[in-house]
């Protein structure tokens, strides 16, 4: 999994939650009303993009060498725009404007502009929700890299 802002974070214990957004195609399976993986539909099938009991290589980017590794021990979607400061936090951010900011650098370039507004809050709320929309992985360290 590509950490490629925040791996030094999940290396330090800093950062145990994730969000990534939904892709298309992508679902959660349940159980006892519990997402337990999200798959992604395939022409022959479908993938496991992460899961429940998961082990992931932790990357600083897509083509570096994994520096840790991390278990999954949540999972829910939400939309992004309604992260909690403690939620921030966990995210290793400071505050949830700091993440807002780069997940819209990351994932809304055109909101970027918004986030200095003093009424940035309202106008997020505007943008469309399909860019918003996220996988929430909580996790923990499981062991270093070798």
């Amino acid at each position: 999994m590509i950490f490629q802002y925040t791996w030094e974070q999940v290396l330090a214990g800093e950062k145990v939650s994730t969000r990534r957004p939904v892709k298309k195609g992508q679902r959660a399976v349940t159980q006892n009303d519990r997402i337990t993986s999200v798959v992604a539909s395939l022409t022959n099938g479908e993938r496991t993009v992460y899961a429940l009991g998961g082990i992931y290589a932790v990357q600083p980017g897509r083509t570096k060498k994994a520096v840790g590794r991390i278990g999954v021990t949540g999972l829910r979607r939400e939309d992004v725009r309604q992260i909690s400061e403690r939620d921030a936090r966990a995210e290793g951010f400071k505050s949830r404007r700091d993440f807002l900011r780069l997940w819209t650098q990351m994932y809304d370039k055109p909101a970027v502009s918004l986030m200095e507004d003093a009424a940035w809050e309202t106008a997020m709320k505007a943008r469309p929700a399909r860019l918003y929309d996220a996988w929430v992985l909580e996790f923990e360290r499981v062991a270093p890299e070798e």
